[in-house]
């Protein structure tokens, strides 16, 4: 996944592009928290995030859906609580030997 500015806003003018940024979210998602993952599920938020800034929230039911509790795959919400989480005790570490 290629680097994403942190501020950036990605253009989400539809449901269609919101349900690929979705399945792309949900991909990586997918990938598991591992040490060689971790890179890919920070850029892979981030993107998200940028998603929500263009616009990705206007397409509300699709949007709760996919993040809420949703439905099967597209339960993405405990993921990215998940991978969040993950991501502090990642920092801890990191921290606690520093």
């Amino acid at each position: 996944m290629p680097k994403v500015d942190p501020d950036a806003k990605i253009q989400c003018p539809d449901a269609a592009t919101l349900q690929i940024e979705i399945d792309i979210l949900a991909q990586v998602l997918d990938l598991g928290e591992r040490e060689d993952t971790w890179e890919k599920l920070e850029k892979g938020l981030i993107r998200f995030a940028g998603v929500t800034r263009g616009g990705g929230y206007k397409h509300l039911p699709l949007f709760v859906d996919a993040l809420g509790r949703g439905r099967g795959r597209t339960a993405l919400g405990p993921q990215v609580v998940a991978c969040v989480s993950g991501d502090l005790r990642k920092r801890r570490m990191r921290n606690a030997v520093n």
